[in-house]
């Protein structure tokens, strides 16, 4: 399942490089407001988060630097405790007058929610797009490295090996059960690699389209939970184009 939330706000220069914590900050009190004590369990350790999102930082960033007037990010989740307590924690926040995001010292104010159907996803074989930046790490490479620590599908076979390691990871943690042992790939289709600002520092990640190919349970889980790592931070958010 699938929220759209969109702010608005004062047009600002985009300059300290993070901007993603403060969305993070945004969905931290959001579930704060919730629950109290499954805002503990999210936060207070390092985890896989049960849930992906997207910034939009609005329509003159990518070629300006420039942030809003109007912002926007997706949330979606699998989780139907994660989901429930999103939905309560924004409107609690909406009550008290707390619905908005800080940046620059600009309050940018929730002023619409729209909610979306998911995709059920069936096959094998399916062709997603990227909604933002997908960003993957090699668990096999030290993470000081940033040339080796971080891997895109420019460097395939290196990719699916971590691809289908993190995803084993996360599916296990998030559900609690055993991945299904059976193949998963990906196939590129158009994909750029690119730098960005991350949490914490510079993160290579891609953006584009691409097939992959495995067990519909763990697609459906892609879609719904993000691809590759760092999805609490904004990174993953996949979408679907074409079935086969």
């Amino acid at each position: 399942m699938r929220f759209k939330l969109y702010f608005e706000g004062r047009e600002s220069c985009y300059e300290d490089g993070k901007i993603r914590e403060r969305f993070i900050s945004f969905l931290k009190k959001t579930f704060e407001h919730s629950d109290l004590d499954y805002y503990k369990v999210l936060f207070d350790r390092k985890s896989w988060k049960p849930y992906v999102f997207s910034p939009f930082f609005g329509k003159d960033f990518a070629k300006y630097g420039k942030v809003g007037p109007r912002i926007s990010m997706i949330f979606s989740s699998g989780d139907k405790e994660a989901l429930i307590n999103f939905w309560n924690g924004i409107f609690k926040l909406k009550h008290i007058k707390e619905d908005y995001i800080r940046i620059q010292d600009i309050s940018f104010f929730l002023v619409q929610t729209k909610f979306f159907h998911p995709e059920k996803i069936k096959e094998r074989k399916v062709l997603f797009e990227t909604v933002g930046v997908c960003v993957m790490t090699d668990p096999t490479q030290p993470a000081n490295n940033f040339d080796l620590w971080y891997v895109t599908p420019n460097d395939l076979e290196r990719f699916n090996r971590a691809f289908y390691e993190r995803t084993k990871q996360r599916y296990e943690n998030i559900k609690g059960v055993k991945f299904p042992e059976s193949e998963l790939y990906l196939e590129p289709y158009e994909i750029k690699e690119m730098i960005v600002d991350g949490v914490g520092g510079k993160v290579k990640g891609f953006k584009g389209k691409f097939y992959i190919v495995g067990e519909p349970e763990i697609l459906q889980f892609l879609y719904d939970f993000g691809l590759g790592v760092r999805t609490g931070q904004g990174f993953g958010l996949i979408d679907v184009v074409r079935r086969k």
